[in-house]
C-alpha cells in the first residue's frame, strides 16, 4: 500500500489498485457500535425502502442487517474491492434472509451497475430503481470533480421519493484533514458538502450530528425527480 497516491493517477488506476486491497472485514458486533450504522437503524424503519443500493459496501457491514427487515425486498451492494465483496457474500449467509442480497465487484461509474438495477420482471425489487441509496465513506476517495459526478449519479439512480444517505469523514474529526490515509483525496466540512448536494440536486440535505468524526447527510428526491438539465438514466 503506497504512503501517498500519485496526483496524476487516474480513477481507473486507483480503482485497479484498490480492487486488490485486503482489509479485515467489519463484524456485525463491531458495526452495531458505529454511530453511522445506528443512524441507519433509526432512519430506515421510517422510510421502509423496498430496494436498497449500497455503494462502496466493502464487506456489507453497513446494510447487511436490512435483509432481515420485512419491508426490504432486495439489497444490492457494490464495491470494486473483490476481497470485500467475497466477504460480503459469505457473511450475509449468516442472516435469516440471505436470498434478498446480491453483491458485485463494481464501481458506481460502471454501466453494469445500472443493468443490475433494472429487470424486465415487474416483481424484481429494482425494476424501477432503488428506494434508498447508502454511500458511506466513499466520496473522500475521489477528486472533487469525481465527487460531483458521484452525487449526480446517486440522485439520478434514486427512485422519485427515495432517500439517499451519505457519510464521509469530517474535516475537523479524527479521520479528517490530519489523517494521513493515502486514499483520502478530498475531505469536506459540513457546510461545503451540504451546499454541494443542494447545488446539484436542488434539495437541502438533513444532517445527523451523532458522530463528530463524520458528516452524515440525507436527502429525499422529489417525486418529480430529475436533475435540472439532465435526463433520468435509461
Amino acid at each position: 500500500m503506497p504512503d501517498k497516491l500519485p496526483k496524476d493517477m487516474t480513477m481507473a488506476e486507483r480503482r485497479a489498485l484498490y480492487s486488490k486491497h485486503r482489509h479485515p472485514p467489519t463484524t456485525d458486533r463491531e458495526a452495531r457500535n458505529l454511530e453511522r450504522v445506528l443512524w441507519l437503524f433509526r432512519e430506515m424503519p421510517r422510510i421502509k425502502p423496498m430496494a436498497v443500493l449500497d455503494i462502496g459496501c466493502e464487506s456489507g457491514f453497513i446494510t447487511r442487517w436490512m435483509v432481515d427487515e420485512p419491508y426490504v425486498k432486495g439489497l444490492l451492494g457494490i464495491d470494486p474491492c473483490e476481497f470485500g465483496i467475497e466477504h460480503a457474500k459469505n457473511l450475509v449467509k449468516k442472516r435469516a434472509n440471505p436470498e434478498k442480497a446480491a453483491y458485485a465487484a463494481l464501481g458506481w461509474e460502471d454501466n453494469e451497475c445500472r443493468i443490475l438495477l433494472v429487470s424486465e420482471t415487474p416483481k424484481h425489487p429494482f425494476a424501477g430503481g432503488p428506494d434508498a441509496i447508502v454511500c458511506f465513506e466513499v466520496i473522500e476517495h475521489f477528486l472533487p470533480e469525481e465527487g460531483i459526478e458521484l452525487i449526480k449519479k446517486i440522485h439520478l439512480l434514486l427512485n422519485p421519493g427515495g432517500t439517499a444517505f451519505l457519510c464521509t469523514p469530517s474535516a475537523t474529526g479524527r479521520y479528517g484533514l490530519n489523517n494521513p490515509d493515502p486514499w483520502h483525496l478530498k475531505i469536506y466540512d459540513w457546510l461545503e458538502l451540504s451546499k454541494l448536494i443542494k447545488d446539484i440536486t436542488g434539495v437541502t440535505p438533513s444532517p445527523d450530528s451523532s458522530d463528530p468524526d463524520f458528516i452524515m447527510l440525507k436527502w429525499k428526491k422529489p417525486d418529480h425527480g430529475a436533475l435540472k438539465g439532465m435526463e433520468e438514466p435509461k
